[in-house]
């Protein structure tokens, strides 16, 4: 059995959805035949906690100073020791890619898969963007171009990372979850039905407009509507909103039930009537995989790339601003029966036993791996249709025809030589 390494910043809760996408992925090949999974990832302070969650993968989580986390050494010499035919990092950013990137410099070394996770996408390169420029320069762009192949979850982050890093092979496969026990037809329902999100509390996901919109639609809470707002504060940014909250005077209406994992986030899932997810970026959320497989309607933006939620009619689609965001509030609350939100939640229930399960896309990514080491090339992987460099946020793009600079900030700085994604 060949033998695969994952690599990350972080192993535990801290890594948000990634911790249980990652986890998913590498217990779905630990499940078959062709793939001997571990994990490598530096130390946070809930990796000891969430140890077990790794149910018997083969767990390396790498102490180290400043200096340490600054150039990975630890990480490096751990994935050196496992002798892998294939390194697969997930994340681009932190101490677990400039490991990899001084381990990939050497030539003859491991295969490298790359999944960014959404790291890439136009917004997210806006948070904190000279330092992610810097980052680009330095390490970021070789490692990327060093790629085996770059694992994107959907559809629209290929295409993003295809301009990029123009021919870098690209395959498709999304996150999958373990599918619940359905809800039991005799559970009773609550007497207040809970709009839920659940997620990290982060200036990305949109929580400011929502909770403005909600605001502006009292009669979902005169309704019995209240929202319900789960996970961890990144950063500290949750005190603000709990002071708009208070500043609204809707503080009767919405509560924050903090970090909620594994049986807690069951017990707030089955405890909800429908899901909201107001992002501005996503690469592609186990959130609204998981509201789905709990049978819950959900509310989302694009920006969370799944349009086959609202294709079969799963989900209600909104923009992540106030107004957009205040007028499907008020549908949920006001426009659709009991019996109409069951049934979209069934149909997500059933397009994510259709599509999203670990088994399949444990198995779709074992092509993958087969594939850099000389198999059949998989139908998950895709071509290019934008070959064009995508500019970083950080770049200058003229109005007129002028010269562009691209990240080395070169003029003109041409793209290396096309080559089919794929081939």
């Amino acid at each position: 059995m060949k033998h695969v390494v994952h690599v990350s910043d972080s192993a535990s809760r801290l890594a948000g959805g990634m911790f249980e996408s990652v986890r998913g992925l590498c217990r779905s090949l630990a499940a078959g035949d062709r793939w001997r999974p571990a994990m490598v990832a530096a130390q946070d302070p809930h990796a000891e906690q969430d140890a077990a969650a790794w149910d018997g993968i083969p767990l390396d989580v790498v102490p180290g100073g400043k200096l340490d986390r600054l150039i990975g050494t630890r990480i490096l010499r751990s994935i050196e020791a496992s002798a892998p035919e294939i390194i697969h990092l997930h994340g681009v950013w932190g101490p677990a890619s400039r490991a990899t990137w001084r381990l990939t410099a050497r030539h003859g070394g491991p295969g490298l898969v790359i999944s960014p996770r959404g790291m890439l996408e136009p917004w997210a390169l806006q948070l904190s963007r000279w330092k992610k420029k810097a980052a680009w320069l330095a390490w970021t762009h070789a490692l990327v171009e060093r790629a085996a192949i770059i694992h994107a979850l959907c559809e629209e982050e290929a295409e993003a990372l295809a301009r990029l890093a123009p021919g870098v092979p690209i395959c498709v496969i999304p996150n999958g979850i373990d599918l619940p026990e359905p809800r039991a037809p005799e559970e009773p329902a609550s007497s207040e039905r809970i709009l839920l999100f659940l997620g990290r509390i982060h200036p990305k996901k949109g929580l400011e407009p929502l909770i403005e919109a909600w605001a502006r639609v009292p009669l979902a809470a005169a309704l019995g509507w209240r929202l319900a707002i789960a996970g961890w504060d990144d950063g500290g940014y949750k005190a603000g909103l709990v002071a708009q909250v208070r500043d609204l005077g809707i503080a009767d209406s919405v509560s924050f039930l903090g970090p909620a994992f594994r049986d807690v986030k069951q017990r707030v899932f089955r405890s909800a009537a429908a899901f909201v997810l107001p992002s501005f970026s996503e690469g592609l959320p186990m959130a609204v995989l998981e509201a789905w497989s709990f049978g819950l309607p959900v509310i989302m933006t694009d920006e969370c790339h799944l349009g086959v939620g609202f294709a079969c009619e799963a989900a209600l689609r909104v923009e992540p601003t106030v107004a957009s965001l205040a007028a499907g509030l008020a549908d949920l609350a006001t426009s659709r029966s009991a019996d109409e939100l069951m049934a979209m939640g069934l149909r997500g229930r059933a397009l994510v036993e259709s599509r999203f399960t670990w088994p399949r896309i444990g198995e779709d990514m074992a092509d993958v791996y087969d594939w850099i080491v000389g198999g059949a090339k998989p139908m998950s992987i895709r071509r290019s249709d934008a070959p064009e460099r995508l500019l970083a946020p950080w770049a200058h793009r003229p109005a007129s025809g002028k010269i562009l600079r691209d990240f080395t900030g070169k003029a003109g700085c041409p793209a290396r030589p096309q080559a089919v994604i794929g081939t």
